[in-house]
């Protein structure tokens, strides 16, 4: 190798993984991310509930924790908590109206 070669190869670093949001001074260079924490929570716990063997108390709880997890998944990507829907706005639903006679068309007399 050239002299050339040799400053430009003592001069390159190994690529670093780029992370779109900067995290604490804790956070190793191999550990995941809170997002990926989350997610495969999320996914044990909805395994663990699908188990015929686990009791219903202890499935309600895990899906409870389910339900916490996916807010937890939602806040870590910005999307916030869903809004409650309130049931003082919602709407009846009314009954069609029938016509009382066959409809003409044209001008045209049904005998």
């Amino acid at each position: 190798m050239s002299a050339v070669a040799e400053c430009l190869q003592s001069e390159v670093k190994p690529r670093q993984k780029r992370q779109l949001v900067p995290r604490g001074p804790r956070c190793g260079f191999n550990r995941l991310s809170p997002l990926t924490q989350a997610l495969d929570l999320k996914d044990i716990a909805f395994a663990s509930a699908k188990d015929p063997a686990i009791p219903a108390h202890i499935k309600a709880a895990l899906m409870r924790a389910w339900c916490d997890l996916h807010e937890i998944t939602m806040a870590i990507r910005g999307q916030g908590k869903p809004k409650p829907i309130e049931a003082k706005n919602a709407t009846h639903k009314r009954a069609r109206e029938t016509a009382p006679a066959p409809v003409n068309v044209n001008g045209a007399v049904d005998k």
